[in-house]
Parts: structure tokens; sequence; C-alpha cells
């Protein structure tokens, strides 16, 4: 049996965009590279820490409802996962 414990590996985001569309998120590490973004308990998203040809993070659809405004939070808060929290998290573990 085999662990990976980081205490930044799984995040809780309950978060409202732009549209007003509120969204509650679960990202996780997955073992094979990327992060599982679980949206609303409806989709699952396979997000990464590259950015793709627009600039956003590179995110996929893998199950559940599908849309081009959930893609793009997804998008949203990878950015901020992943520039913000990500960063404070790094500099309280020096």
């Amino acid at each position: 049996m085999r662990f990976y414990l980081k205490d930044w590996a799984s995040s809780y985001y309950r978060f409202e965009n732009g549209d007003g569309t509120q969204y509650t998120i679960h990202i996780t590490t997955c073992e094979n590279g990327g992060y599982y973004v679980i949206v609303n308990d409806s989709a699952l998203y396979l997000g990464f820490d590259s950015l793709d040809y627009n600039g956003m993070y590179e995110v996929r659809h893998l199950c559940g409802r599908e849309n081009i405004y959930t893609k793009r939070a997804v998008q949203q808060i990878l950015q901020f996962h992943f520039e913000k929290r990500m960063v404070s998290q790094d500099e309280t573990d020096e």
C-alpha cells in the first residue's frame, strides 16, 4: 500500500464567478499526473499546471455534465489554486 500525502494535496473551494454561477470545487492530485477537479458533484475534469495556447490552464473533461462556462470556471479556480494558494503554501513550508 502506498500513501502520498501533502497538506495542499486536496483543496475545497466554493466560489462565484463573474456571471453569478456558484461552484463547489474539489481539487486533488491524480497519481498519474495532473489534478482531478470535481465540480458541483456532477462533473469531473483533469487539470494540469501547464498553460495551453490561450494562456489558460489546460483542462480535460472526463465525465459528467460539460459546458464551456464550467470549463472556464475550472480554469479560473486552477489559476487561483496554482498561482496564489500553492505559492503561499510553499512559502509556509520553508
